[in-house]
């Protein structure tokens, strides 16, 4: 099973679903999803409908069995918006392990039952293929978090400062309240995204721009997190979502990121800086730069 290592997040117009950028080797994409999804899956769906001839009981459990994935796949890649790759990936293969796991121990108790049956296919020899699958996780795991950047992330020089904001900046939002000790205060009655600020670029691509900020929460009733979009000219708005480091409750000061790869080609002329609370909550905001890291092409 082979998912996701382009490196590069292409992105959708706001006016549909935005995958979130993972930020590693792992990235959203439709074939490497539903292929594998399926692939991974079809086996059951077979030995089910094979099955229906000798037995009909063992016979739709193990399509259930076949269909379940399937199902949960779908409902991952709709909430793309939400979740991180590796998270999805993660959720699928666990729905994957708990599914085949059960379909190979009906065909086997089946068989040991009766004599006949899943016998056809060696469901003996196979009984193993279940452990597959937290194999895989542990391995697109390692993978993501430590197998490096993706491809279009090999820094060509050191990153360069685009934009930087304190105390003396006033935020888009007129909610969004400055304080004594030069951050931001922001109030937030249940799921909101501020608008902080806006940096107009030109003649930037191929590189990692980088949106940082620290903040504290306090009684965050949702995650909280930074979003950065950029606006390509005929294209549409594309965003960037620091979901896997989103905080909730109460927290002291801690510095978090979000980056956005662009491609040879992708020019945004505008770049927007978000805070998104999921609820309820107070958050203090300050040090809000944006970076350019210029990065090689890849590997032809």
């Amino acid at each position: 099973m082979v998912l996701y290592t382009d490196g590069q997040h292409e992105g959708e117009k706001d006016t549909a679903m935005q995958p979130l950028i993972g930020k590693g080797q792992l990235q959203w994409n439709r074939g490497g999803w539903f292929g594998s999804q399926i692939g991974s899956s079809a086996y059951m769906i077979l030995l089910g409908a094979v099955m229906l001839f000798i037995d009909a009981k063992p016979a739709s459990i193990i399509l259930a069995c076949g269909l379940v994935p399937n199902v949960v796949g779908c409902a991952l890649w709709r909430h793309r918006d939400r979740l991180s790759p590796l998270a999805g990936l993660q959720w699928l293969l666990l729905t994957l392990f708990v599914f085949t796991g059960l379909a190979v121990g009906t065909a086997l108790f089946f068989q040991e039952a009766t004599g006949e049956g899943a016998c056809f296919i060696g469901i003996k020899k196979v009984a193993w293929i279940p452990l597959f699958f937290p194999l895989t996780m542990l391995m697109f795991y390692v993978t993501d978090k430590w197998g490096g950047p993706p491809l279009m992330t090999q820094a060509a020089g050191p990153a360069q400062g685009l934009a930087a904001f304190g105390s003396a900046d006033a935020p888009l939002d007129p909610g969004i309240a400055a304080q004594p000790d030069g951050s931001w205060r922001i109030e937030s009655p249940g799921r909101q995204t501020f608008r902080l600020f806006e940096i107009p670029v030109q003649g930037i691509e191929q590189c990692l721009l980088t949106y940082r900020a620290e903040f504290k929460t306090q009684e965050a009733k949702g995650r909280v997190c930074l979003e950065m979009l950029c606006r390509l000219p005929g294209l549409g708005e594309f965003f960037s979502r620091d979901v896997a480091h989103a905080v909730k409750g109460t927290t002291d000061w801690t510095a978090h990121e979000t980056p956005f790869y662009l491609k040879s080609g992708q020019r945004p002329d505008l770049v927007k800086l978000n805070l998104v609370m999921k609820g309820r909550g107070t958050v203090w905001l300050r040090n809000i730069p944006l970076l350019q890291t210029p990065l090689q092409p890849p590997p032809s």
